[in-house]
């Protein structure tokens, strides 16, 4: 599985994380950030965030030890 991490700056000089699952392949960076800055504009979280720090893909893989 794929997730993609996408971290913002708030405006209490913090960092604001949001992580969705199920990222698609291929994601480019036009793309992620094109997402991000709508994020910004449109005001929808509890914490307000004012600008875009950093986004990654994380792949996650299991590996079964027990039962299947």
């Amino acid at each position: 599985m794929k997730t993609l991490r996408m971290e913002f700056k708030t405006g209490a000089e913090k960092n604001f994380v949001v992580s969705l699952p199920y990222a698609k392949d291929g994601l480019t960076e036009a793309a992620v950030t094109t997402a991000m800055n709508a994020l910004v504009t449109q005001d929808i979280f509890v914490t307000s965030i004012v600008g875009i720090e950093a986004a990654e893909v994380i792949e996650r893989t299991a590996t079964p030890i027990v039962g299947a």
